[in-house]
C-alpha cells in the first residue's frame, strides 16, 4: 500500500517520534537488493517467533525488490494482510499485537499483519452464575477468545458480530452480537446507536460501558444482564437478545434486561419443571423479604403491636428491655453493620474475607447481644433479610439501598409511609425502559406467551423460542 510519506526513513522518524519513551517499541532496519526494509512491533505483544518465521524470513528469501509493487498478499506468509487508515491507526494496531512491514524501493509500500501474542488466562469455570449441571465455561478477557466461545454454541454465520472501538486513551474495542433473524432490527439498531453514541476517553470494563449507555432516568435499578457463562448469553442470543462484548473483560452484557430475568437461572432449563417453578417462586419470595421484612419488623413490633402474637410480643418488649436506642435506630445500625462485613468479605483476599465475614458476623452479633446494643430478634430479622438479599444477584445492591428507603419511610409514616414507598419505587420500574424494551415485561404490558417463562417454568414450550419484544 502507499502511503503519503516521502520515504521509510521519514516513514519511520514519525513511528518513532508517536512512541518516543516507549521502551518496549521496536522498529528494526532490513536491507535488500534495490530496497530498503522496515519492521516494527510493540514487545510482548507481538509474536516475535511469528515475525521471524512469517515476514522476516519470506522477505529475505525474496532478496531482490527492484519490481515489487505493494504486493504484500504475495510475498508474506500470514494470516491476513491489511492497511492502517493513516499513522494513528497504525499505531493502534501496533498496540494491538500487529506487526507493521514497509518496503521502499523508490516508493514506499507499507502492510500490517495480526502477529498478536495470546498472553491471557485459559477458559475456566465462571465464578458468577454458578449451576450444578450443565455447561461450566466462562468468559475470559480476550475478546475473540469470547467470540469465539459464542461460535462453538451458535454455529451458525446468522451470529453477527459489529467492532466498535471507544475510548480516547485506552482505545477500547467493543464487539455487539446477535443472531440476524432472532434479533428485531429495532433493538439491534438501538444497541447500535447506543454503542456509537459513547464518548468517553477511557474504557477498561463492561461496566463502564453500562454506566455510559443505561437510561440515566431510572439507573438506580440493573439496566443490562452481566454474565460470565458462555451457554447463558448463547441461550439470550438465540431468544432474540443481543450481547455487548468488551475487550478487557469477562463480564458479557446481555440486552435488553427485564425484570423476570433475575428470578431465572440458566438451569431452570435442565431440571425439572415443578422444581425449576419453585425455584423461581421461592427466588420471588427472598427477593419480597430481603426488601421489606426490616420495615414490616419495625411497623409490627413498634406501631401494631397487638397485631403480634401475645407470647411474641413478650418476647421482644423483653429482649429490647435494656435496649438504650429505638427500634429504629438499632434495626438501621445493624444492617449498616452487616454491609461493611459484606464489603469486607469482597474486598479482602478470598480466603481471609471469606474468614473475616463469616467470624465478624458471627462475633459482631454475639457482642452487640451482650453489650445491650441489639436485641436477639433484631440480629435475627437483619440476618434472615441478608441471606435473602443473596438469592437474587442481579439486585443485590439495589435492595441493600432499598430496605433502608423502606425502613425510613415506615419510620416516618408507619404502614402507610412504606406503602407509598413501595407503589413508587412499582412505578418507576413500571417506566423503565432498556433499549425501547419495558422493563416490567412481559407484565406490563402483559402478554400471556411472555408469562409462560415468569414464574412457572415450562421448558417444553419455551425452550429455544424466539422472544417477542
Amino acid at each position: 500500500m502507499i502511503l503519503d510519506i516521502k520515504n521509510i526513513d521519514e516513514f519511520e522518524n514519525q513511528l518513532n517520534s508517536k512512541f518516543a519513551g516507549c521502551e518496549d517499541f521496536i522498529a528494526r532496519r532490513l536491507v535488500f537488493q534495490n530496497a530498503k526494509g522496515l519492521v516494527c512491533c510493540v514487545k510482548e505483544m507481538a509474536d516475535k517467533n511469528y515475525i521471524a518465521e512469517r515476514i522476516i524470513k519470506p522477505m529475505f528469501l525474496k532478496g531482490d525488490y527492484s519490481g515489487f509493487d505493494g504486493n504484500f498478499d504475495g510475498l508474506l506468509q500470514t494470516t491476513s494482510v491489511k492497511s492502517g487508515d493513516g499513522i494513528d491507526e497504525i499505531c493502534f494496531l501496533l498496540c494491538t499485537g500487529s506487526a507493521l512491514v514497509a518496503l521502499d524501493n523508490g516508493k514506499l509500500y507499507y502492510a500490517v499483519c495480526p502477529a498478536d501474542a495470546y498472553f491471557g488466562r485459559s477458559a475456566d469455570k465462571a465464578d458468577t452464575d454458578i449451576t450444578v449441571r450443565g455447561p461450566q465455561t466462562g468468559f475470559v478477557e480476550d475478546i475473540d477468545k469470547n467470540i469465539c466461545f459464542l461460535r462453538k454454541i451458535v454455529r451458525s454465520p446468522s451470529l453477527k458480530i459489529e467492532n466498535f472501538k471507544k475510548g480516547n486513551i485506552t482505545n477500547t474495542r467493543i464487539a455487539l452480537a446477535y443472531i440476524e433473524g432472532r434479533a428485531e432490527q429495532a433493538l439491534i439498531d438501538a444497541a447500535r446507536n447506543k454503542l456509537g453514541n459513547i464518548s468517553a476517553s477511557v474504557i477498561v470494563d463492561s461496566g463502564n460501558i453500562e454506566t455510559l449507555i443505561q437510561d440515566k432516568r431510572y439507573g438506580f435499578f440493573p439496566s443490562f444482564g452481566a454474565t460470565e457463562k458462555v451457554d447463558k448469553a448463547a441461550s439470550l442470543l438465540a431468544a432474540g437478545r443481543v450481547v455487548i462484548i468488551c475487550d478487557g473483560s469477562p463480564f458479557i452484557l446481555t440486552a435488553p434486561f427485564v425484570f423476570m430475568e433475575s428470578l431465572q437461572s440458566a438451569e431452570d432449563y435442565l431440571r425439572s419443571p415443578y422444581y425449576a417453578t419453585f425455584s423461581r417462586l421461592l427466588r420471588l419470595a427472598s427477593l419480597l423479604v430481603a426488601l421489606f421484612l426490616p420495615a414490616l419488623f419495625y411497623i409490627l413490633a413498634e406501631d401494631r403491636p397487638d397485631y403480634l402474637p401475645e407470647q411474641l410480643k413478650n418476647i421482644i418488649t423483653e429482649q429490647r428491655a435494656d435496649i438504650p436506642f429505638t427500634l429504629f435506630v438499632e434495626l438501621t445500625l445493624m444492617l449498616l453493620v452487616f454491609e461493611m462485613l459484606r464489603e469486607v468479605g469482597v474486598r479482602m483476599p478470598r480466603p481471609v474475607g471469606n474468614a473475616v465475614g463469616l467470624v465478624g458476623s458471627i462475633i459482631i452479633g454475639d457482642a452487640a447481644t451482650e453489650a445491650g446494643v441489639a436485641s436477639t430478634s433484631v440480629i435475627l430479622i437483619i440476618s434472615i433479610s441478608a441471606v435473602a438479599n443473596f438469592i437474587v444477584p442481579a439486585y443485590m445492591n439495589t435492595t441493600s439501598i432499598l430496605r433502608l428507603v423502606f425502613l425510613t419511610s415506615a419510620w416516618i409514616a408507619e404502614l402507610p409511609g412504606l406503602i407509598f414507598a413501595a407503589g413508587v419505587t412499582l412505578c418507576a420500574l413500571c417506566a423503565k425502559e432498556n433499549l425501547n424494551v419495558p422493563y416490567m415485561a412481559p407484565i406490563t404490558p402483559c402478554k400471556i406467551s411472555g408469562m409462560l417463562d415468569f414464574l412457572v417454568a415450562i421448558p417444553q414450550k419455551t425452550l429455544g423460542r424466539k422472544e417477542k419484544m
